[in-house]
């Protein structure tokens, strides 16, 4: 056993076919997706984990490698892959929504909302 591949955002940007082709050699015919949200590119979704507000001049979670997956992409890739299997589940993890809770803490301190 090989282990699992990995394609890059560019790759999948360019085809899917490498994704679909191992997933047709796997001979598996369902299939649980786990959409892990840090793979977006922040630049077109921003509740991420290191798109952490910080002040100008720092760094969010330096180290920490940023998404490069364009939503539209993310789209194609599982339209395709539904062609060919049946998604019987998803589960989405590191949704981080800083805007929500940079609001919420906001408006507890004003004194209109007391």
């Amino acid at each position: 056993m090989t282990g699992l591949p990995s394609f890059s955002a560019t790759e999948l940007a360019k085809s899917t076919d490498g994704l679909l082709d191992w997933f047709k050699n796997t001979g598996a015919k369902r299939l649980v997706i786990h959409l892990d949200l840090d793979a977006l590119d922040p630049h077109w979704f921003r509740s991420l984990l290191f798109a952490r507000p910080v002040p100008e001049g720092e760094v969010a979670l330096p180290g920490v490698p940023h998404g490069h997956l364009r939503i539209e992409t993310l789209i194609k890739m599982l339209e395709d892959i539904a062609m060919i299997s049946e998604i019987v589940g998803i589960t989405i993890a590191e949704h981080t929504p800083w805007d929500a809770i940079a609001l919420k803490q906001m408006l507890e301190k004003l004194p209109l909302m007391r």
